[in-house]
């Protein structure tokens, strides 16, 4: 409904209603409804704002709410509100609407809530009219209602209430943010304001007319008007109503705190002046956190406490606010440092209880599963104020500790809800207050930590000179205020700091808690770091450090340790820790434990709480290492306290899970089993890796810090490995600090500083120790730094001497010898990076020394006992991985020194075994080759001549072991790569000579070291490979003639004449010399080696490439054809079935060798001679495979290769007829070969076998004008495809494509060349194929597996032969040749049979004659294109003989439907024979009669018989005649004997058109109505007539026999 259709329903409802009494409400009524049908628009809006100005409208409905006519009151308000909905209520009206809505409010509450309604909506559509005079009025009803009894009406005027006043407020926000400032709406709302504090001050307002209201409601007005509209309340007229109005209240409310629900809401409201207003009210400020700080210092409930502490929450969670309070406070002399003393009261609180938060008991709490996520900073999602606890107020259970357990669900200052204080648990107070330094040291450190990673350090330190000497701050830059600070509450307020924390880790913490109370911490220590406040960050340091360690490290554990050094807890003090006295504490404390293995494993073991607190550590140093200075010593003490453990056992059998779970809660979680053990794994792991991490950083320190860093960790490496069984002594300080160069090996042996040298005493020989780590981490970021030319003689000297010291002293315990090895090493593999290319003395000296210091670790040549050889054997593998990764890193730079690194390589592999025994010498060798592998593969550049020949030597040793064979042919592999590299430095293609021997080439080499040339390094190369082919193992064998024969196929295009000379007479017929012997000797044993039929394949594979390939110079060389002959002869050799491998190998060798020659273009004589050799050979081979005793098994890929072999020589030379025709008889013994394993499909594609043939019977087409030749072939092909056995439905291969592609290609092959293939009896070869698919006809195999629709192949080959035997038969016509009989008869014969085919296409009836689909037309047009071919020529001499045989076949074509086992039809020669047959009468069939399906042919017969009986030719007329008796004689006597068996039952079909036919036939041919046929048809008649019904059948019998009773026929 919308606005009119409302307002006039209303209207004519009041006119209506209203009576006497009421006559003017009537009337106005009436008028508003005139007006309002004058006015009436199309839309709501266009109405609104016509209605707006007509003020006189809206008197019915304000009257009607005046009167309180009952019925009419809510119509009347819903009426009132569309209209203030849409706009159209006049400002003018509003003052007396508010009145009478007030009046109204006193009714019913479906009234009340509609009132509730309206006021909203008129503050949001006329707010710009929302002055005292409607403000108060309508503040008035919301505040009556408010204290309305009713509850649903209550809450109701409530929210509307607040509403109301938010609504307005919006208004003035609005107007002030758009700078239109209306002073009467701000007077307006101050005033509002003020009475709202009146009327919670003193219950009563004189301009609101309220008396009583809610304190807890009036709150909650002041602070939603506080929260959205704080803006406003920066102006100087609402901060001092605040001052003046609101304060008081605040003050007095603290003042006495005892209604929770009232404190509740002051301490909201504090919160929200101290977040906005601190600066404006800074003194107001100033007295109520100094009453807040004397609250928490007394005794107060807690319950009061804790409201405060949420309130300091939120104020230390603004960073803002704390520098604002610092500017205001405690950065002002003379001012209260209100920061310090909070920090001073939440530091008490920590610790006023510790025995309520299990402080000492080093126990961790679990409230949820992800408690156990690993990680700091990174993985903390939320703050830590931010975690939602599970305490509900109820009666708390005895927790010791601090977790959700203990933490409110709800914050008090958000229990609204509730008029009672919660139950507070004493833990709750500790995590608020902790929460609060917390935020305080998160918002310090983004500052700081922000600040120094965009500053220099020198920008820096000029700030903290500043701030340390008070300067004057104008002076410094912008960021000075904030630092100063955040530097003077760290500075003065750490110690609180520090014991707060320290208080709350030692506390039983959930997981998150302890995690985000460490992460603070860390951040803690780097922003005292940062400030270089160097005494609290090492206090910071040393605690952390003691809770990072199980307490066994720090313990004395001896009976009488009177020590006034060690605190109660075990732990030493930090004033003594670093001082002499502190050594000679820790020396007492290692005596102590010695006994160390005797302890528990519980405190042998770590904590996760340890754990977390380890890795705290490293990301202290990780973040502000560079700047920690001395503080390193703690650091590097505690890591390797830490490594004592961590190395001793695998992961989770030094890990301790028995500090979980202590508590004798219910809420308690023990973490208990392989969960929490692979958890501890995933933090001692993330802990080595930070670890790491940390290391990787110390290439970004200054030398100062790097040396301190370094200093240390030597310190702490040497005491720990040579020194291990020395007593200990407390070192001299020195006076001054000195280098580390200068120290000298004494100095750093007696170095101790600390305890660490005297726990390393607990170690066990077997041990790791990290700092070899921490050294070669180290060592690898700083390797610029150690290359330095200026600081190398200080650093690297120190290291390599300690190194060596440890790996060549023998009184060392084995593990600890090779780990220096392996540190060693990697040092080295990390130094050789910066070895340089330039080919300067200094450079060479520099590679002869480091190549030659890489020995040092190498084994010794003599080793005496076993654990001896297991310690050099280790040595020896550290240095060849330290080999191998220099040359991976920069054997590009080498030059000099090479010889070392052969010498070590070749005494690797040779000596190995008799070492290190089979096993690790085998490792050995694989070790070695690695560093072989490398030098061959990416360094060959960097060697001269002299140490080609070190390599290809040192490549045959590793060819020839007998350790590994992996190594054995990988090695052989490489022979390419050094060959591709000598074959590049070639001056010239050719060789300068021709090398006949191999002693003049071993001699060549021997003599001219220095001077030797690259091609003899070449050739003797490829005489090392020859030799591997003799290897005795096949995998050697087979890829030493693999990579031979890829040289000469790759590098070899370019030979001249001597190289390949060289090649052929060193190389190839060492090889086939060698390889027959070999082969011989293998293949011909009882055992068939398939190895070594894989060798022989190979190089018949290689050879035939070789001789491919290269062809045009090779044909140059003297002697090639002998070679040739030399292979042909190996090849045939082995070409047998027992080796197919070599039969196939033959076969591609054929084939690639004939392709080639096919492509050559310079003919010569000896090249003639090379294709007739290829010739004479594939006729070898092909007899070899086919003649008796064949090879059976031959692949289908094998007798294509065969093909192409044939057809590439074919194009490469001319061949004689003769040698075609022999080559034809070998193509089909190829391509009926049915021994082959598998064949392709070939229905509906050709194989890849009979694409060969196709091509190469194209060739002898096309080139060699064969057609004769390829027919016959094709003959033989569909002969053999349509024979009886191809009729197996697993027949293959069954050439049916091949068939198809012939019979489309025939007609095209043979025109014009029809007559000379006839007389040479290819074209009767090729009829003669014909006939056997059109015999089959149904039975043909099917001619596609794709398409369903495709036409039978007889169909086609029926097609082909009615073309074929036309275009013969017309070129004998063109050629007068008809008189030739001999070709006449032939074609004539082969029509005929084609024909009887077409009528009887197989000898099985019973299936033929039940063929669904027949394909019948293509036999009709065949049979008329070959009658009508035939017919002109049947009178003739040389075909008269044969007209009977001609026509027979039509007359039994003419059949329309078959008996099983009954007498055939008889054809009568005279009419004698007709009458004889007559006489003969049928036994009668109870068969039933099999219909020919083939009814199209059938009459097709018939109609030429009578046609024919007409014909002009007397021989064929009567020939026909007596056919067409005979046949209609069968009719009728198969027609009677059926008859008399069925009876009356109606007869088939097919005898139906049998008789009809026969019936018509007389009918219409009265020549045939001879005495023998009436008497038939009147026997036949006689028969139907013995039955009392006649049929049709009979009536036309008896109807033609009375017509012609008295004619006298034939």
């Amino acid at each position: 409904m919308n606005l009119y259709e409302n307002l006039i329903t209303f209207l004519n409802s009041l006119s209506l209603d209203s009576r006497k009494k009421n006559a003017d409400l009537k009337k106005d009524a009436e008028s508003s409804i005139k007006l309002l049908e004058q006015i009436r628009q199309d839309s709501d809006s266009k109405l609104a704002q016509a209605l707006k100005q007509e003020a006189l409208f809206f008197r019915p409905f304000v009257c009607s709410l005046d009167r309180k006519i009952d019925r009419c009151i809510v119509p009347a308000l819903n009426s009132i509100q569309l209209l203030i909905i849409n706009n159209a209520l006049p400002s003018s009206v509003l003052p007396e609407l508010f009145r009478v809505l007030d009046d109204t409010s006193s009714l019913g509450q479906d009234v009340q809530l509609r009132i509730l309604q309206i006021i909203p909506i008129v503050c949001t559509n006329y707010a710009e009219y929302m002055r005292i005079p409607l403000l108060v009025p309508a503040l008035h009803t919301c505040f009556s209602l408010h204290n309305n009894r009713n509850p649903i009406v209550a809450n109701a005027a409530s929210a509307t209430l607040r509403q109301v006043v938010i609504l307005v407020f919006d208004h003035l926000d609005h107007e002030t943010l758009a700078q239109r400032v209306d002073n009467v709406l701000l007077s307006d709302l101050l005033t509002v304001f003020s009475n709202l504090c009146a009327l919670i001050r003193s219950g009563s307002s004189d301009l609101l007319k309220v008396n009583g209201i809610s304190d807890t409601f009036g709150l909650e007005l002041i602070e939603s008007i506080l929260v959205n509209h704080h803006h406003l309340f920066e102006r100087s007229e609402f901060q001092d109503s605040v001052r003046k109005d609101l304060l008081p209240i605040m003050t007095a409310s603290l003042a006495s705190m005892s209604n929770f629900s009232v404190a509740l809401r002051v301490a909201r409201i504090l919160s929200i002046l101290f977040q906005h207003h601190t600066a404006s009210l800074s003194l107001d400020v100033e007295v109520i956190l100094t009453f807040i700080i004397s609250s928490l210092e007394n005794s107060e409930a807690p319950w009061k406490k804790a409201l405060f502490l949420e309130v300091l929450r939120c104020l230390f969670n603004n960073s803002e606010l704390i520098f604002i309070m610092y500017s205001l406070f405690d950065g002002v002399e003379g001012r209260k440092p209100i920061i310090s003393k909070l920090i001073t009261s939440l530091n008490r609180i920590i610790n006023e209880k510790p025995s309520m938060i299990g402080v000492g008991s080093r126990v961790l709490l679990s409230d949820f599963a992800d408690d156990h996520s690993t990680g700091f900073s990174s993985t903390l999602g939320f703050e830590m104020g931010k975690i939602i606890g599970t305490f509900t107020g109820s009666k708390p259970e005895q927790v010791i500790g601090i977790c959700r357990a203990t933490i409110l669900k709800t914050p008090c200052i958000e229990q609204f809800d509730k008029q009672d204080p919660p139950i507070v648990p004493a833990a709750y107070l500790v995590y608020l207050a902790m929460c609060s330094l917390v935020a305080l040291c998160k918002s310090t450190a983004e500052f700081v930590m922000e600040f120094n990673e965009n500053t220099s350090d020198t920008e820096i330190l000029g700030l903290l000179s500043s701030l340390q000497s008070i300067k004057d701050e104008n002076s410094c830059p912008d960021v000075y205020s904030k630092l100063k600070c955040y530097y003077g509450i760290i500075s003065q307020n750490w110690t609180a700091f520090l014991v707060s924390y320290s208080t709350f880790m030692s506390s039983a913490l959930s997981m998150e808690l302890l995690k985000f109370s460490v992460d603070s911490y860390v951040k803690f220590i780097c922003v005292c770091t940062i400030f270089r406040l160097e005494t609290p960050r090492d206090a910071l340091l040393t605690t952390l450090s003691n809770k990072a360690v199980p307490s066994i490290l720090l313990t004395g554990n001896t009976p009488n340790n009177n020590s006034n050094h060690v605190s109660n807890n075990g732990r030493m003090s930090t004033s003594t820790m670093f001082s002499v006295e502190g050594l000679k504490e820790a020396a007492t404390t290692i005596a102590g434990m010695a006994t160390y293995d005797s302890h528990d494993d519980k405190q042998k073991s770590f904590s996760l709480r340890e754990l977390i607190f380890l890795r705290s550590l490293s990301l202290v140093a990780r973040q502000v290492g560079e700047l920690l200075g001395k503080g390193w010593k703690i650091l590097l003490e505690t890591v390797d306290k830490a490594d004592i453990i961590l190395n001793r056992t695998p992961l989770s059998k030094h890990l301790s899970t028995s500090s979980l779970g202590r508590l004798n809660s219910s809420h308690s979680v023990a973490h208990e089993g392989k969960a929490m053990s692979g958890l501890m794994d995933q933090e001692v792991t993330s802990y080595k890796s930070e670890l790491s991490e940390l290391m990787l950083a110390t290439s970004k320190y200054n030398d100062q810090s790097y040396l301190e860093f370094l200093e240390s960790l030597l310190t702490v490496l040497t005491s720990s490995c040579i020194d291990q069984t020395n007593n200990l002594t407390v070192p001299v300080q020195p006076e001054e600090r000195t280098s580390i160069s200068s120290r000298g090996s004494s100095a750093r042996l007696s170095a101790n500083k600390s305890i660490s040298g005297g726990i390393r005493l607990l170690r066990k020989n077997s041990e790791v120790f990290y700092s070899f780590t921490i050294l070669e981490v180290t060592s690898s970021c700083n390797i610029n730094r150690l290359s330095n030319a200026k600081k190398v003689s200080e650093v690297w000297p120190l290291i390599s001497s300690s190194l060596s010291n440890i790996l060549k002293n023998t009184t060392v315990p084995p593990e600890l010898r090779i780990r220096a090895a392996k540190c060693l090493a990697n040092i080295l593999v990390e130094l050789c990076s910066c070895i340089s290319n330039e080919k300067n003395a200094e450079n060479k000296t520099f590679q002869e020394q480091f190549l030659q210091s890489v020995n040092l670790l190498q084994s010794s040549v003599e080793i005496s006992d076993t654990t001896s050889k297991n310690v050099e054997y280790d040595i020896s593998s550290i240095g060849l991985e330290a080999l191998a990764l220099i040359l991976e890193t920069v054997g590009h730079n080498l030059f000099q020194g090479w010889i070392y690194v052969f010498d070590m390589l070749r005494f690797s592999c040779a000596k190995c075994s008799d070492l290190f025994g089979q096993d690790k010498g085998a490792k050995t060798v694989r070790l070695a080759f690695s560093c072989l592998q490398l030098i061959c593969t990416d360094f060959l550049g960097s060697l001269d001549m002299d140490n080609y020949l070190d390599l290809l030597d040192t490549l045959l040793v590793f060819c020839r072991q007998e350790k590994d064979a992996n190594v054995s042919l990988t090695a052989v592999g490489l022979f390419w790569i050094v060959s591709d590299t000598l074959k590049s430095m070639f001056s010239k293609s050719d060789c300068s000579c021709t090398y006949t021997s191999l002693e003049e080439l071993y001699l060549f080499t021997t003599t001219k070291r220095r001077d030797i040339l690259p091609e003899v390094l070449w050739i003797m190369l490829l005489v090392h490979l020859a030799d591997l082919c003799e290897n005795s193992w096949a995998s050697v064998r087979d890829g030493a003639a693999q990579i031979l024969f890829r040289i000469f196929n790759s590098q070899c295009s370019n030979l001249g004449i001597n190289a390949w000379a060289s090649c052929c007479q060193l190389v190839i017929l060492k090889i086939l010399s060698s390889q027959t012997k070999l082969a011989e000797s293998t293949l011909n044993g009882d055992t068939h080696d398939e190895d070594a039929e894989q060798t022989s394949a190979l190089i018949i594979s290689g050879i035939a490439n070789v001789f491919s390939a290269n062809m045009d110079m090779l044909l140059k060389v003297e002697g090639i054809l002998n070679v040739v002959k030399e292979t042909f002869k190996f090849m045939q050799n082995f070409h047998n079935g027992n080796y197919k491998r070599i039969c196939m190998s033959n076969f591609k060798a054929m084939r690639e060798l004939a392709f080639h020659s096919s492509q050559f273009k310079l003919k010569s004589l000896i090249f003639n001679e090379l294709v007739e050799l290829e010739f004479e050979n594939w006729i070898s081979f092909c007899v070899l495979s086919f003649d008796d005793p064949f090879i059976s098994g031959l692949p289908q890929e094998g007798l294509k290769l065969l093909v192409e072999c044939l057809c590439y020589l074919l194009k490469s030379y001319r061949f004689e007829e003769e040698r075609l025709f022999s080559a034809s008889k070998k193509i089909r013994n190829i391509i009926f070969y049915e021994a082959s394993p598998s064949y392709a499909l070939d229905i509906d594609f050709l194989s890849s076998l009979q694409e060969a043939t196709t091509t190469l019977l194209d060739c002898l087409i096309e080139e060699y004008n064969q057609e004769a030749i390829v027919v016959d072939i094709w003959a033989d092909i569909l002969s053999y495809a349509f024979n009886e056995e191809k009729l197996s439905p697993n027949s293959l291969p069954t050439y049916i494509c091949f068939s198809k592609k012939i019979l489309e290609r025939v007609k095209q092959i043979t025109a014009d060349k029809n007559l000379s293939m006839l007389r040479s009896g290819v074209l009767s070869h090729f009829f003669d194929s014909l006939l056997v698919p059109m015999k089959l006809k149904y039975r043909c195999p099917k001619p596609s597996r794709i398409h369903e629709n495709h036409a039978p192949i007889w169909t086609t080959a029926s097609s082909v032969f009615v073309d074929l035997i036309t275009n013969c038969f017309f070129e004998l016509e063109r050629n007068d040749a008809l008189e030739e009989n001999d070709q006449l008869k032939v074609l004539y014969d082969f029509s005929v049979e084609a024909m009887r085919l077409i009528v009887y296409p197989d000898i099985n009836y019973e299936f033929v004659w039940s063929l669904d689909s027949t394909y019948e037309d293509q036999d009709i047009v065949c049979m008329k294109a070959l009658h009508s071919l035939w017919k002109p020529y049947l009178h003739s001499s040389s075909l008269s003989a044969k007209i009977r045989e001609y026509f027979s076949v039509f007359c039994k074509g003419s059949i329309h439907y078959q008996m099983r086992e009954t007498e055939p039809m008889v054809i009568c020669s005279n009419d004698a024979e007709v009458q004889n047959e007559i006489g003969y009468a049928y036994f009668p069939s109870t068969e039933t009669p099999i219909p020919n399906c083939r009814r199209q042919v059938a009459e097709l017969c018939y109609s030429i018989l009578l046609q024919e009986c007409q014909s002009s030719f007397d021989q064929v007329r009567e020939e026909v005649l007596l056919m067409l008796q005979s046949r209609i004689c069968w009719s009728l006597k198969r027609y009677m004997a059926d008859r008399l068996v069925s009876g009356l039952l109606p007869m088939a079909d097919c005898q139906q058109e049998d008789m009809d036919k026969v019936i018509e036939c007389v009918s219409s041919e009265r020549i045939l109505f001879s005495s023998s046929v009436r008497s038939l048809l009147r026997r036949a008649y006689n028969t139907m007539n013995a039955h009392p019904i006649s049929s049709r059948m009979n009536i036309k019998m008896g109807e033609l026999t009375l017509e012609n009773e008295n004619w006298i026929g034939i």
